[in-house]
């Protein structure tokens, strides 16, 4: 394969690539860039570069394969259910190659080679195996394969503990709700019921013995299980010791009144076993991925993982912070990939302080959520942003200390975590698109952002800040005016705009976004200016208010980096709206 290119140190090369089993090279800072590497010389350089091992031990790798997207399409039917793909009518998604199987003619030489298959990537185009040195020669020359990487695994982190005394409702289930309001939306009838939510964990012991979710399995809600550890359907006893699913799911499920109440007690679930608790080691990334797919083919809105990668095994390269930027690591990748085909990605931030977020949580769609105590202060074990390429990590907060959940005997107990955090704020958006079903993926997440107790000023140690369930329904309801009408008494609604009569979203963006104004401003000649820090006007647009809510969609060509909005009125100079607003080119 002649077009095999590589373009790195050659000691990150190998580790990255070709993992070593028997020794490890280091080469120190001497580098080399090498291009377009015919077949013979490719193989001379990995003799040379491996050299030394016995050719029998086997690492696991992804293989990225080669193929023209009208060979997935026209090799089978979608790898979707009939739920997933209204899901994608429903939000305009138009299918791709991604929701292909891979074609049966590039898995053949895996087949003739006698090199079984582990795991098929539709999303990344990639296949995982394990390979021994010889294989490994064989497989990098086969024309259509375009690189090859190590799977990696990482480590379950320590945790510490927090108070927060002279809170309301300190100690009880309430206040975990109450922080972000979903006390409200459940008063109201939002509970989540018709939203697919899918949780990705280590195991999920004795769910289907505790009375807490009896509801859950007697109304139908438990749409699918499957254990991609063991390569079993049931995730409910493959691991004695396999309780933080257990713990998570009762933060999202859980209905025991006085006791403890889930975030979205009557969303419908997909559980998933996807980590091996067997050493201190988390899931693995194909694990992950497989996972997502399969939730992806039959009809899950909402992604919720517990889980992160730091530290990895013996012999393999930890993702270091520069690791951390949206595009290197492959459970990140397929995480923005599930988030393109409209599912709702949230995943812990990590447990590190400032030693970072782990990955997926640097994903660029992914929603990283990191942890509070009971008096929304920042919890100090709590990753801390931002990611390697300067975006703000994590982006919401929630509860995650001293928090009350659900053990397999059926005792509450406390715990604190990222891992905890996380569900609840899975279970406000499945509480919020059940309110606005119209409402996409991204529709949602600003909500959460602009609900957020910091949305102005954005950090990198609570993100956005906490999200309210009150807030958030009244942003999307600035969206969808109609969809909601009758409950907006029951929430106290005051008016559909916050702040002020104007509204941008999202944010940050790529330079594409909304403007809107409320209703009942009358007819006001405005005129819109774009700024640069430093004053100087970049874009003008002259607009006329009416009658009715109106947003508009403005996309100006920005470069990457921080900008002024402002809103002034034409003729009396007034200033009716100014913010700042954050451009990320690959937003």
């Amino acid at each position: 394969m002649s077009n095999y290119e590589y373009s790195l140190s050659i000691e990150a090369w190998l580790k990255k690539q070709f993992h070593c089993v028997a020794s490890e090279v280091s080469l120190g800072s001497i580098k080399l860039d090498i291009f377009s590497i015919p077949v013979f010389l490719k193989s001379i350089l990995l003799c040379f570069l491996i050299g030394g091992q016995t050719g029998l031990a086997q690492t696991k790798y992804w293989v990225f394969l080669d193929s023209e997207e009208n060979q997935y399409q026209l090799s089978a039917q979608p790898a979707l259910s009939s739920w997933s793909q209204k899901n994608r009518l429903t939000h305009g998604i138009r299918l791709d190659d991604r929701d292909y199987p891979i074609p049966e003619d590039l898995l053949l030489p895996f087949w003739k080679e006698d090199i079984p298959i582990l795991t098929k990537s539709r999303w990344l185009k990639a296949v995982s195996v394990r390979l021994n040195e010889k294989q490994l020669h064989r497989v990098a020359e086969w024309p259509m394969v375009k690189k090859i990487l190590p799977v990696a695994r990482g480590s379950r982190i320590a945790r510490i503990a927090s108070d927060c005394p002279n809170v309301p409702q300190q100690g009880t289930h309430w206040r975990q709700l109450n922080m972000i309001g979903l006390d409200v939306l459940h008063r109201n009838g939002w509970t989540g019921e018709g939203i697919r939510i899918a949780v990705f964990d280590n195991g999920f012991y004795q769910v289907d013995h505790l009375e807490a979710f009896e509801h859950v399995f007697e109304e139908g809600r438990m749409i699918a299980t499957r254990d991609f550890v063991s390569q079993q359907e049931s995730v409910f006893d493959s691991c004695l010791g396999c309780t933080h699913g257990t713990n998570v799911f009762s933060l999202l499920a859980a209905r025991m009144p006085g006791q403890l109440i889930g975030a979205a007690p009557h969303a419908s679930y997909l559980l998933f076993r996807t980590e091996n608790d067997s050493s201190e080691t988390n899931q693995e990334e194909d694990n992950w991925i497989a996972a997502a797919e399969y939730a992806d083919s039959i009809g899950a809105e909402i992604f919720t993982s517990s889980l992160g990668y730091n530290q990895f095994d013996s012999g393999q390269v930890s993702y270091t912070r520069s690791d951390l930027d949206g595009q290197t690591a492959m459970i990140t990748l397929a995480a923005d990939i599930a988030a393109s085909k409209g599912m709702l990605v949230l995943t812990s931030a990590g447990n590190e302080g400032g030693l970072g977020v782990t990955v997926p949580a640097d994903g660029k769609e992914v929603l990283a959520i990191g942890a509070v105590d009971e008096c929304e202060e920042y919890a100090p074990f709590s990753s801390r942003g931002p990611s390697a390429d300067g975006r703000i990590k994590p982006d919401l907060s929630a509860m995650g200390d001293q928090i009350l959940m659900l053990g397999p005997e059926g005792r509450i107990k406390q715990g604190l975590g990222t891992s905890l955090a996380t569900p609840l704020v899975a279970g406000l958006a499945a509480c919020l698109w059940q309110a606005f079903p119209g409402a996409s993926r991204i529709d949602i997440a600003e909500a959460l952002r602009q609900s957020a107790s910091q949305a102005d000023r954005p950090d990198n140690r609570l993100g956005y800040g906490i999200p309210h369930g009150e807030r958030a329904f009244q942003w999307l309801n600035t969206l969808y005016p109609d969809s909601q009408l009758d409950t907006l008494q029951k929430l106290h609604y005051r008016s559909p705009f916050l702040e002020s009569d104007f509204l941008m979203y999202p944010t940050p963006n790529d330079g594409k976004f909304y403007l809107a104004y409320a209703a009942g401003i009358g007819s006001l000649e405005t005129e819109v200016r774009i700024e640069d820090l430093l004053g100087r006007t970049l874009f003008t647009l002259e607009h006329t208010t009416g009658p009715g809510e109106t947003q508009q969609l403005l996309d100006l060509s920005l470069n990457q980096g921080v900008y002024l909005i402002r809103i002034i009125g034409k003729e009396s100079g007034r200033l009716f709206f100014s913010r700042k607003f954050i451009v990320n080119e690959s937003q």
